[in-house]
């Protein structure tokens, strides 16, 4: 059976001891333990457990230190930590170390902080995706930084801000440190404005330089909230309402499936808007003018991963561009359905078999007749009609089973749909009779 050594604990307070007195050490020995290793030290900054064959092995839980005993030999411990004195922490930084990771912390530590280390046995779920970015302008002035790609003139860092460079233009940058899905959001807080003369905000799929630069964004001044498409450094206005801009004001622009745009402004859809013209690139933020600043901005994937091996509760709408499967069924397309009218007697006369409004928009796939009685000798065909009134899907009546093929005919919602003769048979030796319709449909 093999043996080993803990970490060692952290250090004891300072002790003054005058002349013959004893210092007793007291413990509670861990399940398995046989021995305990005591170290002493002479200041503040001195750690013997730290060096090779130091320490005095005893057993039991407690030792009486006298001041004579000698405190060499035993095993040297796996390991040390941080020295702490009276005053906390000794260094700028806290090292954990063991089972194959090593941890380190680093910074200036002005108050106290708890932390808890959690257990993580197992595998620890992941919660997002790490292509996010995050700049809170936080450092000294001068040009944006190297994580940034600047598209339009200039962005600076003023005072812990972000802010244009030229004066009644547009000052535009990206995110270069890392790539991003297509389906992304921007969002920065609004730190100052300049009335109706400055417009700071947001962007989405951002690329290009110069006269390349292309962008969606969502900006705003004293008055006003836009949303614009700019590509190859042409702007156009996709849409603007009236909005009283206020320093604190956090804009957000999403892109979602589809080009679906939305602004919002404080957490409060602002403005929306579809359009497909950019299909890549990367978040990023728009100052025109050199007076308004933001900060805190942030840009990422706009949908984080799933947990999909627990329970989910979805607050939005989930988009599965590949299909979903529930069961043993698989849905990659709008659902479909059939729509059924039933025409009996003879079909030698014009009359409405059924009226069929629509909720929703549809589309029709295929309409279908199958006859109880077939044709025969007829001069004239009968023909059913689905119909709007205006665009007519027609169905000749020639044989027992008549098929209009594959559909693509559209019908808006609140369509009157009528399924009808519109042509009576005539002439035949027997006349059709007692027909099935069946229309089939996806919704829009």
């Amino acid at each position: 059976m093999g043996t080993g050594t803990s970490l060692l604990s952290p250090k004891s307070a300072p002790i003054t001891v005058n002349g013959s007195q004893g210092v007793l050490v007291s413990w509670t020995p861990v399940p398995g333990q046989v021995a305990t290793i005591i170290c002493r030290g002479t200041g503040a900054g001195n750690n013997p457990c730290a060096d090779s064959g130091a320490g005095f092995r005893v057993s039991g839980n407690s030792f009486l230190d006298t001041g004579f005993t000698a405190i060499g030999g035993g095993a040297t411990p796996s390991g040390f930590s941080t020295g702490i004195t009276s005053g906390g922490l000794e260094t700028q930084g806290v090292t954990l170390s063991g089972g194959g990771f090593k941890d380190t912390i680093n910074g200036t530590f002005t108050a106290n902080r708890t932390a808890t280390v959690p257990d993580v046995t197992g595998i620890v779920p992941v919660s997002s995706y790490v292509n996010s970015a995050y700049d809170n302008a936080t450092r000294a002035n001068g040009a944006i930084g190297s994580n940034w790609s600047v598209q339009q003139n200039g962005l600076n860092i003023a005072s812990n801000q972000i802010q244009g460079t030229t004066a009644s233009q547009s000052n535009s940058g990206f995110w270069n440190a890392n790539s991003f899905s297509p389906v992304q959001f921007a969002q920065a807080t609004i730190t100052a404005l300049n009335g109706t003369s400055d417009f700071p905000g947001v962007t989405v799929l951002a690329s290009g330089t110069g006269a390349s630069s292309t962008y969606y964004d969502c900006v705003e001044n004293s008055t006003t909230i836009f949303m614009q498409r700019v590509v190859n450094a042409g702007t156009t206005n996709l849409t603007s309402t009236a909005s009283t801009g206020a320093v604190g004001d956090i804009l957000r622009l999403e892109i979602g499936p589809g080009g679906a745009l939305t602004c919002y402004k404080n957490g409060a859809v602002a403005l929306t808007a579809a359009d497909t013209q950019i299909a890549s690139g990367s978040p990023g933020l728009l100052i025109s003018g050199n007076v308004a600043t933001e900060k805190n901005w942030s840009g990422g994937n706009l949908h984080p991963l799933g947990h999909l091996d627990v329970e989910q509760d979805w607050a939005k709408p989930q988009h599965f561009t590949q299909g979903a499967a529930f069961g043993t069924e698989t849905f990659t397309a709008s659902p479909r359905a059939e729509q059924n009218a039933f025409l009996p007697g003879a079909l030698t006369a014009t009359w409405t078999g059924a009226t069929w409004t629509t909720d929703k928009a549809v589309t029709i796939t295929r309409v279908q007749v199958q006859a109880k009685t077939a044709p025969a000798g007829c001069t004239t065909n009968a023909i059913v009609r689905l119909t709007d009134g205006t665009t007519p899907v027609n169905v000749t009546i020639s044989a027992a089973a008549n098929d209009s093929g594959a559909l693509s005919q559209n019908y808006a919602a609140g369509s009157s749909l009528q399924v009808l003769v519109q042509t009576a048979a005539a002439g035949c030796t027997t006349s059709p009779a007692d027909a099935n319709v069946t229309v089939q449909y996806r919704m829009q």
